[in-house]
């Protein structure tokens, strides 16, 4: 194992904790938009998505925190890293399966997609009325 002085590590572990809220906060916007039947909707499977990497961004700012304390060497877990692959694959095709179900439930509910997207990355924007697109 490489080694990371304590302030990389300490570094590292606001970064990957800041991260975590944020995907957190990002996407539970677009569900709670979605279950709430707001005028505007943000969401694709990316925004879906993020929610289930958080728990493995949350376990590297753990190890890096535990790197920052000066604990001995951090390996990962393997019985939890099997876990947080499983559900991040889980969690993948999910938000795949959920984006499809949203788009034809919002499309039945008289929703429109804004034409103008700043990226093919970016999550499509759904509305009530299409003046609300900007």
């Amino acid at each position: 194992m490489a080694n990371i002085s304590r302030a990389a590590a300490g570094f590292y572990t606001v970064l990957f904790f800041l991260l975590g809220v944020v995907g957190i906060l990002f996407s539970l916007h677009g569900y709670l938009g979605f279950f709430s039947l707001s005028d505007i909707i943000e969401f694709s499977w990316s925004v879906g998505v993020a929610i289930f990497l958080m728990p493995g961004v949350f376990y590297l700012s753990w190890l890096a925190f535990c790197i920052f304390l000066k604990k001995p060497q951090q390996k990962m877990n393997s019985l939890v890293s099997k876990y947080l692959i499983f559900f991040t694959v889980f969690g993948v095709i999910f938000s795949f399966l959920f984006s499809i179900y949203i788009e034809t439930t919002l499309k039945k509910q008289g929703y429109l997609i804004c034409p103008d997207k700043v990226s093919w990355r970016s999550p499509n924007e759904y509305v009530r009325d299409i003046k609300l697109c900007q």
